[in-house]
C-alpha cells in the first residue's frame, strides 16, 4: 500500500560530493514516492551539532543524521532515537554487506541507526 504524508530529514553534510549523493538518493525517494513530501535541512556539521538537542526534542524530524557508538548513547538512553533492528533484520543489504558495522549501531542489543557514511580515519604525519 502506498504511503502519504510528510517526512523531514535533517541532516549534516555540505560537502559537494556527499551532499550530491544524498540529494539523488532523496530526488529517487521521491520519485518512488510521489505521495510523500520530503523536507530536507541540511545545514553545516557544527550547527547541526549545536542544535540538535533541541530540535529532538522540540520538534524532532522523522530521520537526522548522527554519529554511531557512544555519540547516539544519550539519545537512545533518553528514548529520541527509534529502535530499527526489524529493519536490520528484514532488509538483505544492511544483514550481509553492514554486518561489520552493525555493533556501531546498537545499543543494549537493539539497532538504532543505518549507515550513510564512512570516516577517514587514519594517522597523519
Amino acid at each position: 500500500a502506498a504511503m502519504a504524508g510528510d517526512l523531514v530529514i535533517n541532516y549534516d553534510d555540505l560537502n559537494p560530493a556527499p551532499k550530491a549523493a544524498f540529494e539523488a538518493a532523496v530526488e529517487a525517494f521521491k520519485a518512488a514516492n510521489p505521495d510523500i513530501n520530503v523536507t530536507v535541512n541540511n545545514t553545516d556539521r557544527e550547527a547541526h551539532k549545536s542544535a540538535i538537542r533541541n530540535f529532538l526534542t522540540n520538534d524532532a524530524p522523522d530521520i537526522t543524521s548522527w554519529y554511531p557508538g557512544n555519540r547516539m548513547a544519550p539519545f537512545v538512553d533518553a528514548g529520541l532515537f527509534e529502535d530499527i533492528s526489524d529493519l536490520w533484520a528484514s532488509d538483505a543489504n544492511l544483514s550481509s554487506k553492514f554486518n561489520a558495522i552493525k555493533p556501531t549501531m546498537s545499543r543494549d542489543g537493539k539497532q538504532w541507526g543505518v549507515p550513510y557514511s564512512y570516516y577517514q580515519w587514519g594517522v597523519y604525519y
